[in-house]
């Protein structure tokens, strides 16, 4: 509505609508409390990042923010890659916070595939997993994310089929010991 005596198009409804929108708006802290403060039954595990414009991009703070929504499990793609310090603290903030740690990902073979019975690969593999299995008992880890890769055209199906559970029998072998679970993403 055009209001005569000023010009304006604002009336004062809408005016007084997105004053209270505003008011409503600024009183929203940067690191809001869960509205319950109850912690979830079931273990959902959002990622360090997931709440950046809320806790930042300190991990630390990141885990603070999740325990206070509620949230009893983290889980972190690079986990393993992270420096030592870094993952001790974590480890130390999520037992204080007592969340979980869900599965942190086994590092990959270079762009190669599991598809193959390549020596070398096998040997990456096995490499790769055994660092996975110290890093779990460090981090007090249950679950291993592995991506055992591409398909390779120019193998048939069933032969690649075989050759990815040959290689996972060497991973078994490995993580058998320490009781390290891994979780197949395709």
């Amino acid at each position: 509505m055009h209001n005569q005596k000023t010009g304006s198009n604002l009336s004062r409804r809408n005016f007084i609508g997105a004053a209270a929108a505003a008011v409503a708006v600024s009183s929203v802290g940067s690191k809001a409390k869960a509205a319950s403060g109850k912690k979830f039954k079931l273990k959902y595990a959002p990622n360090f990042g997931m709440f950046k414009q809320h806790a930042g991009s300190d991990p630390i703070d990141n885990l603070r923010f999740m325990a206070d929504q509620g949230f009893r499990a983290m889980f972190d793609n690079g986990f393993m890659g992270r420096p030592k310090d870094q993952v001790d603290k974590i480890r130390k903030e999520m037992d204080r916070l007592e969340m979980d740690l869900g599965p942190f990902v086994v590092r990959g073979i270079g762009g190669k595939s599991f598809v193959t019975k390549d020596k070398e690969i096998r040997q990456n593999i096995i490499k790769n997993v055994k660092e996975a299995a110290e890093f779990a008992k460090r981090a007090r880890a249950k679950w291993a994310l592995l991506v055992p890769g591409a398909y390779d055209n120019g193998l048939e199906w069933d032969y690649q089929t075989a050759n990815v559970i040959d290689n996972l029998r060497y991973c078994a072998e490995v993580c058998e010991p320490s009781g390290l679970v891994i979780v197949l993403e395709p």
